[in-house]
């Protein structure tokens, strides 16, 4: 038969564990259609891969790319790297669902972790019917954010979740789901996300076990209070039935790196006695995060707008400025010489000048 693309020659490391071998991979229309040496038959397009490896496309568990698929369908950052599918919608965050007159908070919220948002949709199937117009070039698995659940069910209040609360946000996640949604996403160190209680995300995890849901975490605490986190999201999974993923598992300050293995062992060990949990870790030695992230939870109650009152007012500045000298999850490497302020760059600013500047140059 005739091969719509014979790749001849390369190392074939085919993603199940096995060594690369020497192999020729034949594509038919858009599948693979055989893999061994020496294929023959004609091909419409041949490319000699001696030297290279081939591999499947590479699946980026842990993504931030939702915010700019409208804007760039063609994702040609990842396709370069190799990545044909990404799961979005990480950290709690998510641009759907939404209530009409939330537009401005989500965007002050969402948008700050990329990209201005063209808010269009409310609910999280019309956010998945935008996407698909658009026609993005690689596969997207989307979770729906913890964050945008609760802002919708309940707005941005620093408190427990009532039993209304729940219902409302137990509606919009079933609605998620049956739109498409993989599961639910939590960034328990982002507002509001951050005011949960174990026993919501439980309920939450619950509720989506008839349809086959997982839940994405990024951890309420990843230094001081690693390993306290990582016992909660498995506790999460375990008790709610139902898949879970650490994001970005790391002991962040040098004071908190021993605690790795530790770290490691609570997920063997929650493994071996039957929880389906693991991780994922990006492979360098940072990380990246709003920079109001760095301001303590409570200021950001109500949004960011009212976040920005509280910077303009000197009472609630000394109160931040007095936290950030104590220990603390955000705070303890700043303050203690684990992390100086001349080792946090501004990556990404609306005014690009200040991109590449440490916040110790940019306070001068």
């Amino acid at each position: 038969m005739a091969w719509s693309l014979l790749i001849r020659g390369g190392t074939v490391v085919d993603g199940s564990g096995a060594p690369g071998r020497r192999a020729d991979v034949a594509v038919a229309g858009d599948r693979v259609a055989a893999i061994g040496p020496g294929l023959a038959g004609p091909a419409e397009r041949v490319i000699e891969a001696g030297g290279h490896v081939v591999a499947p496309g590479f699946i980026d568990a842990h993504s931030h790319s939702d915010l700019f698929y409208l804007g760039c369908p063609s994702a040609e950052s990842k396709v370069r790297q190799g990545v044909t599918t990404e799961v979005v919608g990480m950290c709690s965050f998510s641009q759907a669902p939404l209530r009409p007159e939330q537009r401005e908070v989500i965007q002050g919220w969402a948008g700050g972790i990329g990209a201005s948002l063209d808010l269009r949709w409310e609910t999280f199937g019309q956010y998945l019917d935008a996407l698909r117009a658009v026609r993005p070039s690689v596969n997207v698995a989307h979770f729906v954010g913890h964050g945008a659940l609760r802002i919708a069910a309940m707005g941005f209040e620093a408190r427990p979740a009532g039993p209304d609360d729940l219902r409302a946000m137990e509606r919009r996640l079933g609605e998620a789901m049956d739109a498409g949604a993989f599961g639910f996403s939590t960034g328990l160190v982002y507002p509001p996300s951050a005011y949960s209680e174990t026993d919501e995300l439980i309920a939450l995890a619950r509720f989506m076990v008839g349809r086959g849901g997982l839940y994405f975490s990024h951890i309420r605490g990843e230094s001081a209070m690693l390993l306290d986190s990582i016992a909660e999201a498995v506790r999460i999974g375990e008790t709610g039935g139902v898949g879970v993923q650490i994001s970005h598992v790391k002991a962040s300050g040098r004071e908190n790196w021993p605690k790795i293995d530790a770290a490691l062992r609570l997920i063997e060990q929650a493994r071996a006695r039957g929880v389906d949990v693991a991780g994922d870790v990006y492979p360098y030695n940072a990380g990246s995060t709003k920079m109001d992230n760095l301001m303590p939870a409570w200021a950001h109650e109500g949004g960011m707008a009212r976040l920005l009152e509280r910077l303009a007012d000197p009472a609630a500045r000394r109160r931040i400025v007095a936290e950030c000298l104590v220990d603390g999850e955000r705070w303890r490497n700043v303050s203690q010489g684990g992390t100086g302020f001349d080792q946090i760059f501004i990556a990404s600013c609306k005014r690009r000048e200040l991109e590449g500047l440490n916040l110790a140059q940019l306070a001068q």
